[in-house]
This record gives structure tokens, C-alpha cells and sequence, in this order.
């Protein structure tokens, strides 16, 4: 998929939403190979850039135990959540 090429492009320019989609795409295995462990540390970089939906994306990757993640990860769940709470996410906000 030609839209993983341009996303690692935007990545590599230190652009958090690129990132939030790139990591999509490992997720998926959409237009690049399946990558969990890629696709993790490019939610955390860009949650760390406090972009909302990476924030919700993470504490519901602990929640869950996804992308390799334990799902007793309670700690980092719920600072995930506190985080996207203060950013106001929509899906999280109380």
C-alpha cells in the first residue's frame, strides 16, 4: 500500500499522527508486513507526543492484552486512561 510508504515518510519527520497510522498499518499488516512489536513502539512515540487516539489505542492494548502486551497490565492501563482523560478524548472523557 502506498499510503504505509508515505506515512513512514511522515513518521521519520516526527509527525505523531503519521505514526498513529503507521502503526495502524503494522497492526493490520496493511500495505506493510504484520509488525506488533513496530506497531506498539509507534503508538507509544506517538501517545507520548499526547496524540488522543494513540492514548486510547495504548491503554486499550493493556486493557486488552494486545500487541503482546499482558492484559494484567493494569498500572499502564490506567495511566493511558488518566492521559487521554486529561487530552478530553472523546471516547474516554467522562
Amino acid at each position: 500500500m502506498q499510503a504505509a510508504h508515505w506515512f513512514e515518510i511522515a513518521s521519520r519527520a516526527d509527525i505523531p499522527a503519521a505514526d498513529f497510522m503507521l502503526a495502524n498499518a503494522y497492526r493490520d499488516g496493511s500495505g506493510v508486513p504484520r509488525d506488533e512489536a513496530r506497531a506498539l513502539a509507534l503508538y507509544q512515540r506517538a501517545a507520548e507526543h499526547e496524540l488522543p487516539e494513540a492514548v486510547q489505542t495504548l491503554a486499550m492494548a493493556y486493557r486488552n492484552g494486545e500487541l503482546g502486551l499482558r492484559p494484567d497490565a493494569d498500572e499502564f492501563h490506567a495511566q493511558w486512561i488518566e492521559t487521554a482523560h486529561a487530552l478530553k478524548h472523546p471516547v474516554v472523557a467522562p
